[in-house]
């Protein structure tokens, strides 16, 4: 059926095709107003939009968006099919890509640390994140300390370091958190009861915001006043915000 000229005007009801269907508007538009929603649902195929701007376009004062649902449901994941390789968004996978002046300018990764990395000019970049995240376990016969393993490398830039304890320590009553150098850096003699956290709030001194080697966490079993306590079964998750800079390529 080809509508050249005109309006093809569905107000209320249904129109419905067994078999494929063109509608061809040479000068006008095709419109379709239903007195409710427009819902289409394609069974095994694509909703696929083929005109020369190739958009999806929304009157600005209705606030235009792809879904608008309750905050309790899972919301899809939506991935751009066609990159424009001068203005605009891509993404691979779990990386989404804001793209300028046909240059990568930052993507984040959504599928390991989160981390976001900003692109400059001859391959410079500056990776910044919560790169680093262990989990230390004290065991049930009792430990003086847990240190973690290639938490922050070397290079790093910007260090902060956050913790939070997953399971109760047990004989000790408190814990320190330092840098192998200085035992309470990240905080002296803090609780040991779950959901207890360890953030800059707690650091007793200025923290090497620039790591020229690679830096580790320990965490030393306390007393409660300074005095090494071994503890028991204690579960702590320890993790790393930092920055690394890579030097431009020429």
């Amino acid at each position: 059926m080809a509508n050249s000229a005109a309006i093809l005007d569905i107000g209320v009801g249904t129109m419905e095709h067994k078999q494929a269907t063109t509608y061809s508007t040479t000068a006008g538009n095709l419109t379709l107003a239903p007195a409710g929603q427009l819902v289409m649902s394609p069974v095994g195929g694509n909703i696929q939009f083929n005109g020369d701007l190739y958009a999806l376009v929304g009157g600005s004062a209705n606030g235009p968006r792809l879904m608008d649902e309750a905050a309790s449901l899972t919301n899809p994941v939506f991935t751009s099919n066609d990159i424009d390789t001068g203005l605009g968004f891509n993404s691979t996978s779990d990386t989404p890509v804001l793209i300028g002046g046909s240059k990568s300018l930052l993507s984040c990764n959504g599928s390991t640390d989160r981390s976001c990395t900003a692109y400059g000019d001859n391959g410079a970049t500056r990776v910044c994140g919560f790169q680093g995240n262990e989990v230390l376990t004290f065991s049930g016969g009792g430990d003086a300390s847990q240190v973690t393993t290639g938490l922050i490398p070397a290079g790093a830039t910007d260090i902060s370091v956050v913790a939070v304890v997953t399971t109760a320590g047990t004989t000790c009553a408190g814990a320190s958190y330092g840098d192998g150098v200085d035992v309470d850096l990240y905080g002296a003699d803090l609780a040991v009861a779950a959901t207890t956290t360890m953030d800059p709030s707690d650091y007793t001194a200025t923290v090497n915001y620039n790591a020229t080697s690679g830096d580790e966490v320990t965490i030393t079993g306390t007393n409660g006043a300074g005095v090494p306590a071994d503890c028991v079964d204690m579960v702590v998750r320890v993790m790393a915000y930092y920055c690394t800079l890579t030097a431009p390529t020429g």
